[in-house]
């Protein structure tokens, strides 16, 4: 087993292979250590040991312990094991929730997919039926986990907490299964957005039609993240824009991304993309943004929303970085404003 790379007062995580190279920063052990408290927070579980999980190069689906998988979690040894940064947390769900007698695979599955915190979308392919809240073995994970979402929606987190350890439906909600599955299919939306959607600093506003900052690209950066497909450091800002045209201009580091952020409840499936010119997070299953070249100017056509914009730092070393926005009223060979107004 590789050794310990990052201990914290609630995680413990271990690197080994081509993972041993990336380096997580303190957003990241902060987002994990908060993650352990939020799912004893609205489970109403308590543990006092810190999770250990490994990160290991994928032999198959998932690493060596569990090949035929992208994570596991194994409860006597309490170890949980994955090759992939998005799975981390839902394995660390398995770990918190290790006390819990769920009364099937189904929930404790959908369980882990809701308290990632991630979005939970309906699979058009999938008809709900009563005998699917007792299966153990799942085809995917997305049907229980938008069906306990939806029972939190509408029904709340205590009475959930109550069902998945196995007291009975109609006792905890005064439905049968049968009742609630048919009011899923009849009325569930398409997709519910993450928990805690987009939450990053703001881009800092020049005036109302123009945003621009400067950025280190690094892990000294508050909002940076070491938890993606390649060591890369990610600087994220977000920012919210009317529907329009907008001329981006970024300047330095590697690369950038730009994806639409998913902040409401969505009723029904849209057509991608969902932004204008851009993907939404509810239109592809870990889709990370549209990446663009560092020194180039990009202008979009874009819906009203809420923008998430990830600055792609080095492997190296920190780079600075200039990123400006601007509503599109002037020439497209005239710079956009200066990043920091001059002193």
């Amino acid at each position: 087993m590789p050794p310990i790379a990052y201990e914290t007062e609630r995680t413990r995580i271990g690197l080994g292979g081509s993972l041993a190279h990336h380096e997580l920063c303190p957003a990241d052990l902060e987002r994990l250590d908060h993650r352990v408290g939020f799912v004893e927070d609205r489970l109403g579980v308590r543990r006092h040991e810190p999770v250990t999980v490994y990160l290991l190069d994928a032999e198959g689906w998932g690493p060596p312990q569990c090949p035929d998988a992208m994570g596991c979690y194994f409860a006597a040894e309490d170890l949980a094991f994955t090759s992939y940064w998005f799975a981390v947390e839902h394995e660390m769900v398995h770990a918190v929730t290790r006390d819990i007698r769920f009364p099937s695979g189904f929930w404790r599955e959908g369980t882990a997919e809701v308290l990632t915190g991630m979005l939970t979308r309906r699979d058009p392919g999938v008809v709900l039926r009563p005998r699917s809240l007792d299966a153990d073995e799942l085809g995917n994970y997305a049907t229980a986990a938008h069906f306990c979402r939806f029972l939190i929606e509408t029904r709340g987190w205590d009475k959930f907490a109550r069902a998945i350890r196995g007291e009975s439906l109609e006792n905890v909600y005064g439905e049968t299964a049968e009742a609630l599955t048919d009011e899923y299919e009849r009325e569930a939306p398409y997709s519910y957005p993450p928990l805690e959607p987009c939450a990053h600093p703001s881009l800092a506003t020049l005036d109302g039609d123009a945003w621009a900052d400067n950025l280190t690209l690094s892990c000294d950066d508050p909002a940076a993240t070491g938890m993606n497909w390649s060591p890369r450091p990610e600087v994220r800002r977000i920012v919210d824009l009317e529907a329009g045209t907008y001329a981006f201009r970024f300047r330095g580091g590697v690369a950038y991304s730009l994806l639409g952020c998913h902040t409401d409840i969505v009723v029904e499936q849209p057509v991608a993309p969902s932004n204008g010119d851009l993907p939404n997070e509810v239109d592809y299953a870990l889709y990370d943004g549209t990446e663009f070249g560092p020194n180039g100017l990009q202008v979009l056509e874009l819906t009203q929303g809420r923008y998430r914009i990830s600055a792609i730092g080095s492997f190296f070393a920190a780079f600075d970085a200039d990123l400006s926005i601007r509503k599109v009223d002037w020439a497209l060979d005239q710079d956009p404003p200066p990043a920091r107004d001059p002193e």
